[in-house]
C-alpha cells in the first residue's frame, strides 16, 4: 500500500524544518552540535531524557490525561491534526482532550514503530511512526522540543494519518470487513 502525505502536512513539515534551521543560525559564532539517530522499536534508548518528554506525550494522549498534555507543552505551543482545523494551542489541547476522556473508551496503546530523533544544540526534533490501537492504519508524529526559560517543552507535535483524510473511513470499514471485527 502506497502512503500518501497531504499538502497540508508537508507544508507544516516544510516550516518546521525552516524553523529549526533559521533559530539555529540565528548567532554564527556558537557551535553547532547535531546528531541524528534512527531507532527501532526494540533500541534501549527510550528511557533517554530526553525522550522521555515525547513518551509522555503518548501515554498522556493515549489515557486522556489533558491536565499532563498541557504541562509538557510551551505556553505558545502547538497539537496539529491531520486536517487543516485540527490546529490547538493550550486552550484547544485542553478542550480537545477533555472531548476525547468523555467518550468513554478503552484507552489506546500507542507504540513506536520506528523513531528518528535529531537534537540540534537545544533543540530536538523527533519523528516517530505510530501504531495506534484504537485505529487500522499507521501514524506519524512530528514533535519538536526546545529547551528553554521554560525548560524542556513541546512546541509543537503534529499527529498524520499515513494515508488521504478521504479514504480513512473507507479503509478503516474495509480493514474491519475483511477482519471480521463490526464496523465502527
Amino acid at each position: 500500500m502506497r502512503m500518501i502525505y497531504s499538502i497540508h502536512t508537508m507544508g507544516r513539515v516544510l516550516v518546521l524544518l525552516a524553523l529549526v534551521i533559521v533559530s539555529s543560525c540565528t548567532d554564527s559564532t556558537e557551535r553547532i552540535v547535531e546528531k541524528t539517530l534512527v531507532l527501532d522499536k526494540n533500541s534501549n534508548v527510550e528511557a533517554d531524557t530526553n525522550l522521555a518528554i515525547v513518551d509522555s506525550l503518548y501515554a498522556g494522549i493515549a489515557r486522556g490525561d489533558s491536565a499532563l498534555v498541557v504541562h509538557l507543552f510551551h505556553s505558545e505551543g502547538r497539537l496539529l491534526g491531520s486536517d487543516p482545523e485540527e490546529d490547538w494551542n493550550l486552550q484547544g489541547i485542553q478542550a480537545y482532550m477533555s472531548e476525547r476522556s468523555a467518550k468513554k473508551g478503552a484507552p489506546a496503546r500507542i507504540e513506536v514503530v520506528e523513531r528518528r530523533v535529531t537534537i540540534r544544540n537545544a533543540y530536538m526534533l523527533v519523528t516517530d511512526r505510530l501504531r495506534i490501537s484504537t485505529v487500522s492504519f499507521p501514524f506519524r508524529c512530528i514533535t519538536l522540543v526546545d529547551t528553554d526559560e521554560q525548560g524542556r517543552k513541546i512546541h509543537m507535535s503534529e499527529f498524520s494519518a499515513l494515508i488521504r483524510n478521504d479514504d480513512l473511513g473507507t479503509l478503516d470499514s474495509l480493514l474491519n470487513q475483511r477482519n471480521g471485527s463490526p464496523v465502527r
